[in-house]
C-alpha cells in the first residue's frame, strides 16, 4: 500500500515540476493534483459513510503531505538546460 502511494505521487507531482521548474508554480499544480488524486476520490466515500470521517481526514492530509514532498524534491531536482546562442 505505501508503495502505490508514493508511486502514484511521484508520477502525479514530478510532471508539474518537470514541465515549469519554479517552487511557486509547483505549489500550485500540487494544489491541483491533490485536489484531483486525492479530494476528489474520496467525495463519494465521505458521502456514501463508507469509512469514518477521522479515516478519510487522516487519508487526505497524509496524501497532501505525500504530494507536497514529491513536489518539492522534483522541483529540487529538476535543472534548466543551459541554452547558448
Amino acid at each position: 500500500m505505501i508503495f502505490d502511494s508514493w508511486d502514484c505521487s511521484r508520477v502525479t507531482g514530478n510532471p508539474s515540476i518537470i514541465q515549469y521548474g519554479k517552487v511557486r508554480v509547483a505549489i500550485r499544480d500540487l494544489s491541483f493534483v491533490w485536489g484531483l488524486g486525492y479530494l476528489l476520490t474520496s467525495v463519494t466515500p465521505f458521502l456514501l459513510n463508507l469509512f469514518p470521517r477521522r479515516i478519510l481526514a487522516i487519508g487526505l492530509t497524509v496524501g497532501l503531505v505525500e504530494v507536497l514532498l514529491a513536489t518539492l524534491v522534483g522541483a529540487w531536482l529538476y535543472k534548466e538546460p543551459n541554452v547558448t546562442r
